[in-house]
């Protein structure tokens, strides 16, 4: 069995806690319906370093904490691919008085949000391993007026949809919903993995942080990967590239937090860059 630290994330707002047996409920019933990768949870505990409670309750919805610790060892044969999420369970938006009154078995629409977003991004996270990202890159140059750009889209996605990813478990604990998802490779994939994992592909890391907004767990992760970027080059060409282009994949995944309102990512990937794009000599 291959050893792997569970992905995490936590949510802090306003105070709605459903019990368990109905977060199940509405996850399933919400979120399955005409996706089969969502099987019913099963509710384990697994392994998992314990929160702090008073931690979490001395801050203030300003700085909602996300904690994402993201790191799966690359799985051998058909052995699936884990990571773990969490968010607050209390998810509900205090508006008005009386406005958060709802009938049991319905999410309100940022439990819903919460719950997608958190779905999506671990579909994103695996394509990320699998099959990699294009990468263009210009960075910015304040002598000759260039801003920078940075392109990151995934070479491919798993499909929405994929059987083979599935919710292996829903916990709640301390205040928390732990969602623990896995992907089971097949074959093709499997040799994609192995492949991005050869010493024919440099590696390098980076971190990059985002303010905290709808995506800004995506977006954290993209600045982080054109920081990897910046640190491999960095020390192989003194001049600034004109465009940076190639292919990119995790080698584990992105270990991802939040502190003092900024969404913190690092990333660890192989890289396939094309020829430097140099400016030409004044």
């Amino acid at each position: 069995m291959i050893p792997f630290t569970l992905c995490r994330l936590t949510i802090q707002s306003a105070a709605f806690i459903p019990k368990r047996n109905e977060w199940s409920e509405l996850v399933h019933s919400r979120m399955s319906a005409g996706k089969a990768w969502l099987h019913t949870p099963r509710l384990c505990r697994g392994t998992r370093s314990r929160l702090s409670d008073s931690g979490s309750r001395a801050l203030p919805w300003g700085m909602i904490p996300f904690i994402v610790f993201f790191l799966i060892n690359l799985p051998a044969g058909a052995d699936p691919i884990r990571g773990e999420f969490w968010l607050r369970e209390d998810l509900m938006e205090i508006v008005s008085p009386g406005e958060n009154i709802r009938k049991t078995g319905d999410l309100s629409q940022r439990q819903g949000n919460a719950l997608k977003e958190l779905l999506e991004d671990a579909r994103w996270s695996f394509s990320g391993m699998i099959y990699g990202f294009s990468v263009i890159w210009i960075p910015s140059s304040n002598a000759r007026a260039v801003k920078e750009e940075l392109l990151i889209e995934p070479l491919a996605l798993i499909p929405e949809g994929d059987p083979r990813m599935k919710t292996v478990s829903l916990t709640r604990e301390n205040g928390f919903l732990y969602v623990l998802m896995e992907y089971t490779p097949d074959s093709t994939q499997e040799s994609r993995l192995e492949g991005w994992g050869g010493e024919v592909y440099p590696a390098s890391a980076g971190a990059g942080t985002s303010a905290v907004d709808f995506g800004s767990r995506r977006n954290a992760i993209k600045t982080a990967i054109k920081e990897a970027l910046r640190a491999y080059l960095r020390v192989r060409d003194y001049n600034r590239p004109r465009e940076v282009r190639g292919r990119v994949a995790f080698t584990d995944f992105p270990c991802t937090s939040l502190s003092y309102g900024s969404i913190k990512a690092v990333v660890k990937l192989r890289m396939d860059l094309e020829p430097l794009r140099a400016y030409a000599i004044d």
